[in-house]
Parts: structure tokens; sequence; C-alpha cells
């Protein structure tokens, strides 16, 4: 606010000099004293218009705005032909929201003084301030016109430029600023905002953190770095931020809630159900909290608390289709199917554009096996929501189930974009093009693993076809390299997390059934493809030599992070019919948390382990080559088998994964695996009988 003035009648020397010194405290900022000045001067000179307009200058700084007005008004009164008293007169209007007095007050400055630079950026404010942006952008380039070098005049022209779509002019009115004040924190902020509204994320991150650098404590570039790093699915890029945010914030409650929200994507739920709690103790009727704590409870397998706290909200918001869909949820993966269908239907009537609860419902049709229910509800989310990641997911995956590969692929390509990248790698910013098989011409491929162990080993079978007219580079988990060190067709192999060596094209392997547009008739099978290390073939063939009978390796259960792990995945005890079978001795190929179990085999099992010493994939692979039989649950196990050739018995789940088919006791993809399926969700007495029946022909078979 301006507050230089020279104009007024003359005053006695007391006056003048009470005056003199009220500008001398306002210019140090002791606003109190000055205000004492300027009305002293007043009662000695009462028509000392600069002792009025200077004391409603203190009056606006002070945050009186209404009692600035009066007295700038009674300077005005005094003499008129002061630009600079309608100026602060319009400044104090702004400031207590009386938007169109404050115009008419800049106007009138204007008409006094067409070249003042401040008149014309305060009265774009106004505007910017009604939503009339196209006349608060031009205010703005009036005022750089008197003022070349005005940064604000440029940020705040960027700001209108963005908000009218126009984030190409944004940025460069950013830039111009940036040239001016390069350390200017908010530009820079700003100028991240017009990249990303332009496509270019990584440059707008780049921004962000600029303005971070110079002001760490700056919450918009956090809240701006979140919403660009979560809308390309770099969740896990967003924690660190969010917890800045939550650092300088910590009774932020959307802070935390957004904290929360990101850790339970990532599958990180003990934290995030630690920072739901934090933001319900601060507002504990929070409904998106509740929800959030609920589903996230629900993927920690946490299912009595998940299904009382949605009961809760489904009590206090009856009419919520959100809360049916989440109860839904949780019944769901209890298995409580007819239960969530009526839920998801419920959630539909209540809404029927709620796009998730149409994916859902075609999730668990899915896992009934109601596959043309369930097709018509992934195809509604579509209509509804083309983009939604979900719904392709889940459609590719019931089209690839029911043998409809050429329709399935691309649909799963959608994968990195949906709601369950924890169980995942993420998408690769590799900076290279997608390879889609066209002739490498003496470039360099990378192709790379991004989901399980299984995955890898089921889709590596595809670089054998890959033409040799360039280098073959493979990236996997560091557990698979060793064994995949020879496979055809690669030049170099390296772990993941490692430095990548020079590659032109890259692929994910499970994009490489697309580029082969595969079909049930296609599907390369020829195994073995991968192959033991005769070393430890040797050794472990030797060391299992003094077993009698017919040696099966035996895996009852996976990743329990897995969501649908639960039924996927039997226990040691729910095999236990298979002791009975007489002439088998037991090799448990069990790793993970289910591997305590062998510690207490059934009754009656004779179940050797020597899983401590399998340290790899390869050390696996040596051991299943001495056996004569592995017998799995749906894991890594069955594929590594079936890519070694071996025979694999694979105990099938009723919702079994998309890539074992519908009704088929054998599978395309492996000539060595048979399947013995689920009749119904979570038993697995029939399919262990059968398997039992089974073994006991294979024991009668090896006898003869």
């Amino acid at each position: 606010m301006t507050a230089v003035s020279t104009s007024g009648p003359k005053i006695a020397m007391s006056g003048a000099e009470l005056f003199r010194r009220g500008l001398a405290a306002h210019q140090c900022g002791q606003l109190e004293v000055a205000a004492d000045m300027y009305r002293q001067a007043l009662r000695i000179s009462p028509a000392h218009a600069d002792s009025s307009h200077l004391l409603g200058v203190v009056a606006h700084q002070s945050g009186q705005g209404t009692v600035a007005i009066e007295h700038i008004r009674r300077a005005i009164a005094l003499d008129p032909a002061q630009a600079h008293y309608h100026y602060n007169l319009g400044l104090s209007f702004f400031a207590i929201d009386r938007t169109d007095e404050a115009i008419e007050a800049f106007d009138v400055a204007l008409r006094l003084r067409a070249d003042y630079p401040e008149v014309h950026y305060n009265r774009g404010n106004v505007l910017k301030k009604q939503g009339r942006m196209r006349e608060a952008a031009e205010c703005y380039r009036r005022a750089l016109r008197h003022r070349p070098n005005y940064v604000e005049a440029y940020n705040n022209l960027g700001n209108c430029l963005l908000d009218l779509g126009r984030a190409d002019r944004a940025e460069a009115a950013f830039r111009r600023a940036l040239r001016i004040t390069p350390n200017a924190p908010e530009v820079h902020h700003n100028l991240g905002m017009a990249l990303r509204d332009l496509g270019r994320n990584d440059l707008a991150i780049g921004c962000f953190h600029e303005a971070l650098r110079l002001r760490p404590d700056f919450v918009d570039p956090l809240y701006s770095l979140i919403a660009v790093l979560r809308g390309s699915g770099r969740t896990r890029e967003a924690i660190a931020p969010l917890r800045q945010v939550v650092a300088l914030r910590p009774a932020d409650v959307d802070g935390l809630e957004a904290l929360a929200s990101a850790l339970t994507e990532v599958g990180a739920w003990t934290e995030a159900e630690r920072h739901y709690q934090a933001a319900l103790r601060i507002d504990p009727e929070r409904f998106s909290a509740v929800q959030g704590l609920a589903e996230t409870l629900r993927l920690a397998g946490q299912m009595d608390e998940a299904e009382m706290l949605c009961r809760r909200l489904l009590d206090e918001y009856p009419g919520s289709a959100e809360t049916h869909n989440n109860l839904a949820n949780v019944v769901h993966q209890i298995g409580r199917h007819d239960e969530a269908i009526s839920l998801y239907r419920r959630a539909l009537e209540l809404k029927p554009d709620l796009v998730v609860a149409h994916v859902n419902l075609g999730n668990v049709l899915k896992d009934t096996r109601a596959m043309a229910a369930a097709e018509a509800s992934y195809r509604s989310a579509l209509t509804l929501d083309p983009d939604n990641a979900d719904a392709h997911v889940g459609l590719g995956a019931l089209l690839l189930r029911t043998g409809r590969l050429t329709e399935g692929w691309p649909e799963q390509e959608w994968r990195f974009r949906g709601t369950w990248r924890f169980i995942s790698f993420p998408e690769r910013k590799l900076g290279r093009p997608r390879w889609n098989g066209e002739a490498l011409g003496g470039r360099t491929l990378l192709l790379h693993a991004e989901q399980g162990f299984g995955d890898s080993i089921q889709f590596c079978r595809y670089i054998a076809g890959i033409p040799r007219d360039g280098r073959v580079v493979l990236e996997v988990p560091k557990a698979l390299v060793t064994l995949m060190a020879g496979l055809d067709g690669i030049d170099t192999i390296v772990a993941y997390g490692d430095v990548l060596p020079h590659f032109d094209l890259h692929c994910p392997l499970l994009s490489l059934p697309l580029v082969a547009g595969t079909t049930l008739a296609t599907i390369p099978a020829t195994v073995p493809y991968l192959r033991a290390d005769h070393g430890l073939m040797a050794a472990w063939a030797r060391r299992l030599e003094p077993l009698a009978g017919l040696r099966a390796g035996l895996v009852w259960g996976g990743n329990p992070r897995y969501p649908n792990d639960r039924w996927r995945s039997a226990t040691l005890a729910q095999l236990a019919p298979l002791a009975s079978v007489a002439g088998v001795t037991f090799v448990s190929l069990q790793k993970g948390p289910p591997a305590t179990q062998a510690a207490t085999p059934p009754a009656g099992m004779v179940l050797h382990d020597w899983t401590e010493e399998l340290q790899d994939f390869s050390e696996t692979a040596a051991l299943i080559d001495a056996l004569d039989l592995v017998i799995s649950t749906d894991t890594s196990v069955p594929h590594l088998a079936g890519a070694l050739g071996k025979p694999v018995w694979l105990l099938s789940s009723y919702d079994a994964c998309w890539r074992w088919l519908l009704n088929r006791d054998d599978s395309p993809w492996y000539p060595t695996l048979r399947q013995f399926r689920q009749r119904r969700l979570g038993n697995w007495q029939a399919p262990v009988d059968d398997l039992r029946a089974a073994l006991q022909a294979a024991v009668r078979d090896t006898a003869r």
C-alpha cells in the first residue's frame, strides 16, 4: 500500500513535526505509534489530507477495513486528485470483500494516473477473485506494460491463463517471472502446475522439488507433487511428500487420511491403520476415514474388524451406496458370495453410476463362474468410465479365463493403472519406446519382470521366439537370475534394482503374449525351457536316492499378502489324506510363512524339509529335478516344475486364476501339468481326495 504523500495545506510546525514522526514510525512498522501521531496532527490541522489518508493506511494494515475506508474517504474529500488515495481505498474495499467498490476506486485512480502499475495489478486481483479471468489477465498485461519487471504480475497472469486452459501461455509467463526472480518458490510451484496441465509430469515434479528446496515448509507444492505422483500411478514416490505434509501439519486430517490411503495402496497396512486412527482421534465422525480404515483392515485380513466398521457405517448411513459396496467387498473376501452380490446390487440401486460397484459385482460374479453376467457388469462399468483400469483388468482376466485370449491381452495392458499395485512392481518410467514386436535391427531390447515369480517363469518362454537381429537384456528378481541366466535368446541378465545396461526398447514380460498375438492354439508350450544346474541336480539326486518309493514335492501355501490367498492356498493339515497313500515320500518345497507348518506334518506323513538350503530358484529347480512329482497349490512352484518339464499336479481353487482356464484338468501352458479342481469355494476335500486316488494309481504304476 502506498504511503508517500506531499499534498495538503500548510500546517503549524508542531503539526508538521507530528506528521513526520508518524511517517517515520509507519515506515519502521510501528503502526500504533504512527496512528497516534497522525491523530495528533489531525487534531491540530483537521484538513490535513495526508494524515487522514495514512491513518486509513494504518487501519488497513491492522485489519480494520471499515475504519480504513472511513479515513481514506475523508482524505479524498479533502484532496480528490490524489491517485494513490483512490488506490488505497480500493485495497481497503478489496480487503473486506467489497469487490465492486474496489474496482470503482481503482478505476478513479487510473483516470487520474493511467500508468499506475500497482493499480492495474490489484484491479486484476479483484477481477480474478470475481472469476473474470480474461479481464484480469488484461489488467496484468497493462501492469507489465508500465513495469516490465513486475514479477507478481507475471505470476498472476500465469495463474489466470491456467484457469483459462492456456497452460502453454501460462508456462511462458511463469518462465518470464523466473528470469527476473529465479528464487521465487511460488513461481516454481505455479510453473509446475502449468507443466502438469501440459502433461509434462517429470518436469512438473522437478519444479515442485525446486519450490520445496527454496522453501522447505511450503505446503502447496507438496500437495501438488503428491497429486501428480498419485495421478500417474507413482504412489510409492508420493509417500515421502505425504509424510512431510503430516510432519508440517500433524493435525491436518486431510493429510493424515491421504497418507493412510497411499500406504494402503502400497500394502503398508499396519502403518496405514495407525494414520487412519490418528485422523479419527482428531475427527471421530469423519466418514471417509472410517471407510478407509475398514478397507485397510479388509486388505490386511482383519475381516471381523472390517465388517464391524462397515456395518456401523451402514447403520448410520443406510442410504450410502459406497458403504454397501465396501461391506460387500468384505463379505466377498470372506467368501459369502451371495451376500456380496446382493449388497453390490443394492449399492447400484442406490447409485446406478457407481462404477466401482459395477466392477466389484463383475469380480464376484466371475468368482462364482457366472461369466456372462460378470462380463456385462464390467462392460457397464466401462460404459460409465471408459478409462477405468480395474474394469479393463477384470474384463481381461475373464476373457483370458474363458479362452478368448486375443480379446483379453489388450485389456491386461491396463494392469499398471489398477488399484492393486501393491502386489506388483510399479510401472517403469524407462524413457525408451515400448517394443511391439518389430524387428530389432541391431538394437537392444530390455525385457523386464513386473509381478510375481510365477509370472516371470511363465512368460520368459517367449524370449526364445524373438528374432536374433539384436541384443536382449532380461531383468528379473534376484532370486531368478541364476536360474534364467541360461535361457535361450538372452545376451545379458540383471537383477531388478541393479544398474541397467544400455538398451533402446523395452517390454514387460507380461506383455509378450500380446506382442506375439497368442491364442490357445499358438501358446509356445515346448518344455523344458528352463533347466537346472547339472552339478546341483546331481547333488540332490544323490541326497534323495535313499528315499523310498515315489518322491513327491509338496507346496500348500502362497504369499499371504495376495488378496485372494485365503482361497488359493490350503494348509498342510488339509492335505492329510495324502499321508494314507503307501509308497510315497514327501519333500517340502514350501517357503514363506506357511513353511512353519512343516514342523508338524499330519499323522503318518513322512515329510523331509530342506527348504532352508534353497536360497534361490536355481536350487529349488535342482531339487525338483530330483523328484518324481510336484504337488502344489497355485504358487510359483507349479510354474517352475512345468517349465522344467516335470510332472506337476495343481490343486486349483474354485475361483482359480485366469491362466488355468475353466473346466479343464490340463493346461495348454504346461504339457506336464494336471489340475485337481475345487467343486466349491474353500473346500479342498474333493480335489484332495481326487489327488489321493491319482497318487495311489501313480504308486501302482511305478511298482509295475
